[in-house]
């Protein structure tokens, strides 16, 4: 079912399949890992030998919708005729557009509450930014009202399996990984579509 799982679950040795939360680091690793995970990077896990030894609870939906997906398919065409016309400017604004989808969607309560000419007996706590003259940052959780974690969530997990597939294809030969990024000691499988990896050439 569409949702995410607290879940405990064993990975066998070889290539690390799920993060887990290490302070405020996620780490991959292989043997017990423990977290929250969305459906489909527990499914990928499994199809690749791991075993779910727990699930403790659950936030599930009956259904799943692509509502970005007309967003991204106006804002991505664009970013290819800023480039087609050599405007990197306007090409690393576009992607920008794109990219900060998830981010905002993830946005945590920590921020800050703006405070103009505070009068003299407001006392300040220690952790305050002074942001220019007579304009304050005051430490508050504020959940921002643009905030869907759980299609944050959905979102981050299927980044992550496109890489784990990714380095599965390359094998013992995968050399260096980031977000959207495998190189290999042979060539993997490449495209010009949306979504799909381009080959940038060799290392």
């Amino acid at each position: 079912i569409p949702g995410a799982y607290l879940a405990r679950v064993n990975v066998p040795d070889g290539l690390p399949l799920l993060p887990m939360r290490v302070g405020p680091r996620l780490v991959w690793a292989t043997g017990m890992v423990e977290g929250w995970y969305y459906r489909d990077e527990l499914v990928m896990a499994e199809d690749n030998g791991a075993k779910i030894e727990l699930i403790d609870r659950s936030i599930t939906s009956e259904r799943e919708t692509p509502w970005l997906k007309p967003y991204i398919e106006m804002v991505w065409p664009e970013r290819e005729k800023a480039l087609a016309k050599g405007n990197k400017e306007q090409s690393d604004w576009y992607k920008l557009l794109a990219n900060s989808v998830s981010g905002k969607l993830a946005q945590g309560g920590e921020s800050y509450r703006l405070v103009m000419d505070p009068p003299t007996d407001y006392v300040l706590p220690d952790n305050s930014l002074r942001l220019g003259k007579g304009c304050w940052g005051i430490p508050a959780n504020i959940i921002p009202d643009c905030a869907r974690p759980m299609a944050a969530t959905a979102l981050t997990s299927r980044v992550r399996c496109w890489l784990c597939g990714k380095l599965i294809e390359a094998g013992d030969g995968r050399v260096y990984c980031d977000t959207d990024c495998c190189y290999g000691e042979k060539r993997l499988t490449t495209g010009e579509g949306l979504g799909e990896w381009v080959y940038e050439g060799e290392y």
